[in-house]
C-alpha cells in the first residue's frame, strides 16, 4: 500500500491512502522565500553525504510547514 500512494489519512479508526492528493508546488508557496532556500540547501547537503541540521518547522497554521516537507 505504502508504494502505491504518497499520502494518507486517518479515518474511522484505519489509515486510508489517498489518491488524488493535492500537492502544492514549491513555487506557489509565497513570501517564504528565505525558509524555502534554507531548507532546500540543507537538504541537498544531507543528500549529498555533507553535515546538514536538523530542521524543525514551527508557525502558524497556514502558513505551509507541511507544504514545504
Amino acid at each position: 500500500m505504502f508504494e502505491e500512494f504518497l499520502a494518507f489519512r486517518f479515518k474511522d479508526g484505519k489509515l486510508q491512502p489517498i489518491a488524488h492528493p493535492h500537492l502544492p508546488s514549491f513555487e506557489s508557496l509565497l513570501f517564504i522565500d528565505r525558509q524555502k532556500e534554507e531548507l532546500k540547501r540543507n537538504t541537498l547537503q544531507f543528500v549529498k553525504g555533507y553535515p546538514a541540521n536538523d530542521a524543525l518547522l514551527w508557525g502558524d497554521r497556514g502558513t505551509g510547514k507541511s507544504s514545504l516537507v
